[in-house]
């Protein structure tokens, strides 16, 4: 019983919403009577403390009006610990003989398998760079790749591109996980041609074009609202009009291209033996992709 003689209810925290947000039958037993709305005060016990799992459930239970003094709120919903997650990978073997003759055939058979299995957005890749002000990383989108290298687009005046002009050497990561796939890269980037760059700007959508000239990428910005308010400005300077020439290639917008010198494709094993089989360039320099003499094999421990 509770002072006054009123009965106390004891819910725990999954217990004070139902679904979509309504008291469960167990909060609504909580009200008394003529009241529309009862706080329900779960047991001191039962306050999440701070940290990743919310209330620890192996914690000694603390002394009654504990929860009101320490003035946690009430975690309702429960955070898994990560080093709980466990998942079997296939035991499926990668072995040399497996293996394309060349960087880019390899790759290009991976990337086909990953868009045949419906990976979402297979061309995503991570690219990391470093400067002065330490290493950083982002995810952005690849847009060709051929014996040259890999080629993605970005504002040239954003942080990255900055890092670049600071230190192309850059690494990418393709993150296949449904396929317990990835795919490294290390190598050099290097500013595309400005006609290749003006050709594939032409093909893409009119949003996209504007979205270009609206974003000083990596710069602060007031609010939402101005961003898309300079977008509306944008539109009206510029109309869809159909056209691949609606909108003119910024000039500080464009594209990298990275030349490897080292590319390895990883597949999962279990017992975390996983297969790792790294093409590096036999000079130790950026080479063709598609060249097969320019390119050594080699298999590392996971």
């Amino acid at each position: 019983m509770q002072p006054g003689g009123r009965p106390r209810v004891d819910a725990a925290p999954d217990d004070l919403v139902g679904t979509a947000g309504t008291p469960s039958r167990h909060a609504r037993r909580g009200r008394r009577p003529g009241r529309r709305h009862q706080r329900v005060r779960p047991r001191s016990d039962e306050v999440a403390q701070p940290g990743l799992h919310g209330a620890d459930p192996t914690g000694p239970r603390g002394p009654r009006g504990a929860a009101r003094r320490s003035r946690a709120p009430p975690t309702l919903t429960h955070v898994e610990d990560p080093s709980q997650r466990r998942v079997d990978y296939a035991d499926t073997p990668f072995e040399e003989g497996d293996l394309a003759g060349t960087p880019l055939h390899q790759f290009r058979h991976w990337y086909s398998a990953a868009v045949g299995a419906c990976v979402v957005e297979p061309n995503a890749m991570t690219v990391a760079t470093a400067d002065a002000g330490g290493p950083s990383a982002r995810t952005v989108l690849l847009k060709a790749v051929d014996a040259r290298g890999f080629v993605f687009y970005t504002n040239q005046r954003s942080r990255k591109a900055r890092a670049i002009d600071a230190d192309p050497r850059v690494s990418l990561l393709f993150g296949w996980v449904g396929m317990q796939r990835q795919v490294g890269v290390r190598g050099l980037a290097s500013a595309v041609e400005r006609a290749e760059t003006d050709a594939y700007f032409r093909s893409r959508p009119y949003g996209s074009r504007i979205g270009a000239w609206v974003s000083e990428q990596s710069e602060p910005v007031a609010s939402a609202a101005a961003l898309h308010e300079r977008d509306a400005q944008l539109r009206r300077r510029w109309p869809d009009r159909g056209r691949a020439d609606d909108v003119p290639t910024p000039p500080h917008w464009g594209g990298y291209l990275v030349r490897a010198w080292e590319v390895e494709f990883w597949q999962g094993r279990a017992s975390r033996l996983h297969d790792r089989l790294v093409f590096l360039a036999a000079a130790g320099t950026p080479a063709p992709l598609d060249d097969p003499g320019a390119w050594r094999v080699e298999r590392r421990q996971p």
